[in-house]
């Protein structure tokens, strides 16, 4: 009880084609955009809170950089 909880809810039977505008990556591009998969991430929690749900980010950035020690 009282720590983070991070995870991501996959549908398992979900075929998608991966293309670029579903890419939510700062480089803009995947090895993966192209092909037919079967499985797709459906929802991503991060602390708890629900931060993308059915291919939308519902959160707003609030991360912070580590220091190194």
């Amino acid at each position: 009880m009282g720590n983070d909880a991070d995870f991501v809810m996959i549908d398992v039977n979900n075929p998608w084609h991966v293309q670029k505008k579903d890419l939510f990556t700062k480089l803009q591009w995947s090895a993966y955009e192209g092909m037919d998969l079967l499985g797709r991430p459906i929802a991503t929690f991060r602390r708890g809170d629900l931060v993308y749900e059915n291919g939308k980010i519902t959160a707003t950035q609030n991360g912070s950089w580590l220091k190194k020690s």
